[in-house]
C-alpha cells in the first residue's frame, strides 16, 4: 500500500479537514514527481534526470537527499530550455531581453510605492504580440508568462492574462461587428482589459454568482447592470471590462458575458458615469501583490449598456468565461514558475 493509499483509507475512516489537506498535498506531490520524471525521459537531459531521481520518497533519508541536491547544484545549468526547440529558445531570449530592459528596472518601485504600470511596458508587450497569444501554442504562451513574471509578477506577468480571456471569448462567440470593434484595439494594446467575475459572496463557484445582474430593457435598447464585483484588477486603467452577470435563474445557464466600455482613468478610486445612464464606482483594495495593476471592488449602479455589449448568446457566459479561465490557470502556473526561477537565481 502506497502512502497515498494509506491517506485515502484514513480520510475514509475519519474525514477530518487535516486528513483531506494532507491527502491533497500528497496527491499533488505524486503528480509533480510523475510529471518531472516524464519531462526527464522526454528531454534526455542528464541534469533533468538527476532532478527526477532526487525527488523525495516517503521516509527518504534527509541526509542522503541533501547530498543528492548538493550534487545537482554543483552541476547546475539553466533548465528552462531543456527539451525546447530552437524557435522556442529564440522566443525565450527575445522575451527575456524585453523583460530585463523594460520591466525589471521598474519592478521594485512599482511594488513598494504602488505605482501604475508604465505605458512603455504595455507598448512593448503589444509590439511583441503578447496581447494576442490565443492563436499561439500553449508552450509559447507559457514561455512568455515565465519570462515576464521572472522580472515582475504584478507589472508584467499578469498583464497578458486578462486580454487573453476576452480575446478568446470574442473569437469564440463574438459577432463580426464586435470583433471588428474590439479585437484590433485589444491585440495592439490600444485598449486594456479588466475581468470582473468574483463577487463578495461567491468566488470559485462561478456558477453560483448571483449578486451582479443584467436586466434586458423592455424597449430592446440594451441592458441594465446592477450589483457588485470584487478583485477586479486593472479596472481603473482598463478601457474594456468583461463582466459576468446573472441574467436567468438556472445556475450556469443563467450567466451571460458583457463588455463594459469606459475611458482610461487614473488614480486609485474612480467613478464612471456615462451619458446613457447609471454609474460604475471602483474602490481600490489594498493588497500584498499586484500593486501595479491595482485591484478593485466594483459597484454597478444601474449602469446602462447597449444590446451589443452582450458577447455570445444570453446564457452562454459561463462557458465562455470558463474557457478563458482554463488558459488563465495555465498562465498562473507559468507565473509561479517564473517567480520561483527568479528566486533561485537571486
Amino acid at each position: 500500500m502506497t502512502a497515498i493509499d494509506e491517506l485515502i483509507e484514513r480520510v475514509r475512516a475519519d474525514p477530518d479537514d487535516v486528513g483531506r489537506y494532507e491527502l491533497a498535498w500528497a496527491a499533488a506531490r505524486s503528480e509533480a514527481a510523475s510529471a518531472t520524471r516524464d519531462w526527464a525521459d522526454r528531454s534526455g537531459d542528464a541534469l533533468a534526470r538527476q532532478v527526477a531521481e532526487a525527488l523525495p520518497e516517503p521516509g527518504a533519508d534527509p541526509i542522503a537527499l541533501g547530498r543528492r541536491h548538493a550534487a545537482i547544484a554543483a552541476a547546475h545549468h539553466p533548465l528552462e530550455d531543456v527539451g525546447a526547440t530552437a524557435s522556442e529558445r529564440a522566443l525565450r531570449a527575445r522575451y527575456r531581453e524585453f523583460a530585463d530592459r523594460e520591466v525589471r528596472p521598474h519592478a521594485e518601485a512599482i511594488h513598494r510605492q504602488n505605482l501604475p504600470i508604465p505605458e512603455s511596458i504595455i507598448e512593448g508587450a503589444a509590439e511583441l504580440g503578447l496581447f494576442d497569444l490565443s492563436r499561439a501554442s500553449h508552450r509559447t504562451m507559457l514561455i512568455a508568462t515565465e519570462e515576464l513574471s521572472a522580472a515582475s509578477l504584478n507589472a508584467a506577468g499578469s498583464l497578458i492574462t486578462r486580454p487573453e480571456i476576452l480575446v478568446r471569448a470574442l473569437r469564440r462567440a463574438g459577432t463580426p461587428e464586435q470583433c471588428e470593434r474590439w479585437l484590433p484595439d485589444i491585440t495592439s494594446g490600444r485598449r486594456m482589459v479588466a475581468v470582473a467575475v468574483t463577487e463578495p459572496g461567491a468566488g470559485s463557484d462561478v456558477a453560483g454568482l448571483h449578486e451582479c445582474t443584467a436586466t434586458r430593457l423592455e424597449d430592446g435598447g440594451g441592458w441594465v447592470i446592477e450589483g457588485r464585483k470584487r478583485w477586479a484588477g486593472f479596472s481603473a486603467r482598463a478601457e474594456l471590462i468583461a463582466v459576468l452577470c446573472r441574467t436567468g435563474p438556472d445556475r450556469h445557464r443563467g450567466l451571460s458575458l458583457f463588455v463594459v466600455e469606459k475611458p482610461r482613468l487614473g488614480g486609485e478610486d474612480f467613478v464612471h458615469a456615462p451619458p446613457e445612464g447609471g454609474r460604475l464606482v471602483g474602490r481600490s483594495i489594498p493588497v500584498l501583490g499586484y500593486r501595479g495593476m491595482r485591484t478593485y471592488d466594483l459597484e454597478f449602479e444601474r449602469l446602462r449598456v447597449p444590446a451589443g455589449a452582450l458577447v455570445g448568446a444570453e446564457g452562454q457566459g459561463f462557458h465562455l468565461q470558463m474557457e478563458g479561465f482554463s488558459v488563465g490557470r495555465l498562465q498562473t502556473a507559468g507565473r509561479a514558475v517564473g517567480v520561483m526561477q527568479a528566486a533561485v537565481q537571486a
